[in-house]
């Protein structure tokens, strides 16, 4: 079965579910990177505008390699028939106030992002973008944002800048800060020299985790501890490792990086192939 005879299929069984005028709709959404995805939700009459969205990519793949529509209907119907959170939906047309305590920035790479850019709220860090979300919590999907574009501004009679001080307030509130060992963090098992000197910085939810360097004060520490200037490597956006810098060879932990990212990472959650230093005399962060 195709994916596009697949969507087709478990549309109209969704369809057939609801006789109230409630029916499966699918959007194309462009996600970090430039993938494109298509996005489902149940459009109902009571409710326009506001809806949880399911990815069905990750739903035909998860079926395997014979997926049955039924089962999908099933997930579909589970997951998003259900009250949709007052986050979730058109928050442009919310208020700013309803928002406000809710905006938090992520780290996206720029260059694979810069047409996209154009369109958000955004502020440069180097060699990406700290764009401004939503932050949201679906009783079903899981947490999720939405990005702010220039046009909700104003609707909402705000500016860039408010909107920017606000998420970098919010940030470390709403996701905070953690800091592992790689071998604390599950990430490896092996007993390799030098391991238990490599981190893994991100917050709570490993959700958009990245962004911790923005407001690490963990990072700092680190710094200290070891007395020397901390390299980062940006191994997704939801969360980068930290390794004190003569641990290992930069240009080891550069290939590294591109290889992780490559063969390993999903491209929509691939930062950037930049390795970051931050220095202890100042707290700044540069490209190395």
């Amino acid at each position: 079965m195709t994916f596009e005879t697949f969507l087709d299929t478990v549309k109209e069984a969704v369809d057939s579910e609801f006789s109230d005028g409630t029916t499966l709709k699918y959007k194309k959404i462009t996600k970090n990177n430039g993938v494109e995805v298509t996005g489902a939700f149940l459009e109902r009459p009571d409710a326009p505008g506001r809806y949880q969205l399911l990815y069905m990519e990750q739903v035909f793949c998860a079926l395997g390699e014979e997926p049955d529509p039924a089962a999908a209907v099933r997930l579909i119907l589970d997951c998003l028939d259900t009250e949709v959170p007052k986050e979730v939906g058109s928050l442009s047309m919310a208020s700013w106030d309803e928002v406000k305590d809710r905006v938090i920035l992520r780290l996206v790479g720029r260059e694979k992002n810069r047409e996209r850019l154009e369109s958000l709220v955004y502020e440069e860090v180097l060699d990406m973008a700290a764009v401004a979300c939503i932050l949201f919590d679906g009783r079903t999907v899981g947490r999720g944002i939405t990005e702010i574009s220039r046009g909700m501004l104003e609707g909402w009679k705000t500016d860039r800048e408010t909107v920017l001080s606000a998420a970098r307030e919010n940030t470390p509130r709403l996701l905070p800060e953690t800091l592992k060992t790689l071998r604390e963090a599950a990430m490896i098992q092996a007993e390799e020299d030098g391991m238990d000197s490599l981190y893994v910085l991100s917050n709570t939810s490993t959700f958009c985790g990245a962004a911790a360097i923005l407001y690490s004060g963990k990072m700092r520490g680190l710094a200290e501890k070891y007395g020397k200037d901390i390299l980062i490597l940006p191994t997704s956006i939801h969360e980068t490792i930290l390794v004190p810098e003569g641990s290992f060879d930069v240009g080891f932990l550069r290939k590294a990086l591109e290889s992780v990212n490559a063969a390993d990472v999903p491209k929509e959650d691939v930062l950037t192939d930049s390795v970051y230093r931050y220095r202890r005399s100042d707290g700044e962060i540069t490209i190395v």
